[in-house]
């Protein structure tokens, strides 16, 4: 009788913990509305994200792009985001960048949305980069922030100014932004938020939006 009270106990546990797994899988990797997809015209794929740069977004545009790649050709990523995860990003800009070998691929930003900190390098990777006037865009050093609280974490100053590099050298440099428009810009993203609506970074020939939309 032990012997199958423990076999029963067992078997609720495991059943439990793998309840418990699928939860957590959906949580991190299950789309719930966050990645939206529409095809507004024959050959053209919109992929529509609405949120945070986070987990799941570089598998969900993954999957809608192994569903997808055969039957478009060009991929619209459609951005509305207030920044997020380097890392994920990172996964973003490196899918974006096999996309384009076989596809055309464009980014935007639509009227009233925003592209601020990390969405930012992940619009640069459109080959056409339209935005509406009144889009909002921040720039900005990365920040360390606490996982459960949100909250920025304070590091040493030496710490800060090696990720604002390497931030800068792997999203900014050899980006298409205008290099004169650089120069002027990017010391001033040091240590402070730099705020300007579409209109602006267009007018000022930032070439960080192609076209106003």
């Amino acid at each position: 009788m032990p012997i199958r009270l423990n076999r029963a106990l067992l078997f609720i546990l495991y059943a439990i913990a793998g309840l418990l797994a699928w939860h957590l899988y959906q949580r991190l990797y299950g789309n719930n509305g966050q990645l939206t997809l529409t095809r507004p015209q024959p050959g053209t794929l919109v992929m529509a994200w609405h949120q945070e740069i986070k987990l799941p977004m570089a598998k969900l545009m993954a999957d809608a792009y192994a569903a997808n790649e055969g039957k478009v050709r060009r991929i619209v990523i459609d951005l509305d985001s207030p920044g997020g995860s380097l890392n994920e990003g990172a996964a973003v800009i490196a899918l974006i960048d096999r996309m384009k070998k076989a596809h055309e691929v464009d980014t935007r930003v639509t009227a009233g949305h925003e592209c601020l900190s990390m969405c930012v390098p992940i619009f640069l990777q459109g080959q056409k980069r339209r935005a509406a006037p009144n889009s909002r865009w921040l720039f900005h050093a990365p920040r360390t922030v606490d996982y459960f609280s949100g909250k920025d974490i304070k590091t040493p100053r030496f710490e800060q100014r090696y990720y604002a590099h390497s931030y800068f050298d792997t999203y900014f440099r050899d980006s298409p932004i205008d290099k004169a428009w650089l120069k002027r810009n990017a010391p001033k993203w040091q240590g402070r938020d730099v705020w300007r609506t579409g209109e602006q970074l267009y007018e000022e020939r930032s070439n960080i939006i192609t076209g106003l939309m």
